[in-house]
C-alpha cells in the first residue's frame, strides 16, 4: 500500500512540473505544420495548452470522485459507519447512546 501511495505522490510531482513549466506543457509548432514565430502559432500553442489543461482537470475531478466513493464504500462495508438521511458518515463506535 506504501509503495502504491509513492508511485501516485511521484506521478502527481510529475505532472506537476509539467504544467508548472509552460516550455514543456506546449505545443509544439511543427507538430500542426506552422513555422516561426508570429502571433498565430503562439496562440494555437496556447489554446492546445489551456484544452489539455481543462481535460487533465476534467480527468482529475472524476478520478477523485470516484476514489472517494470508493473509500466510502470501504468504510461502509468495514461496518463501523453508517450514512445519514444527509449523506454524511457517522462513526458507529463514537455512539455512547
Amino acid at each position: 500500500m506504501m509503495r502504491r501511495s509513492l508511485i501516485w505522490m511521484i506521478r502527481g510531482t510529475l505532472a506537476l512540473i509539467v504544467t508548472a513549466l509552460p516550455e514543456l506543457a506546449m505545443a509544439c509548432e511543427h507538430c500542426y505544420g506552422a513555422a516561426g514565430d508570429n502571433e498565430i502559432t503562439r496562440g494555437i500553442g496556447i489554446a492546445m495548452g489551456a484544452l489539455i489543461f481543462v481535460t487533465g482537470l476534467i480527468g482529475a475531478g472524476t478520478f477523485t470522485f470516484f476514489r472517494k466513493m470508493t473509500l466510502r464504500s470501504r468504510l461502509l462495508e468495514s461496518g463501523d459507519f453508517e450514512v445519514t438521511q444527509y449523506g454524511e458518515l457517522v462513526d458507529r463506535r463514537s455512539d455512547t447512546s
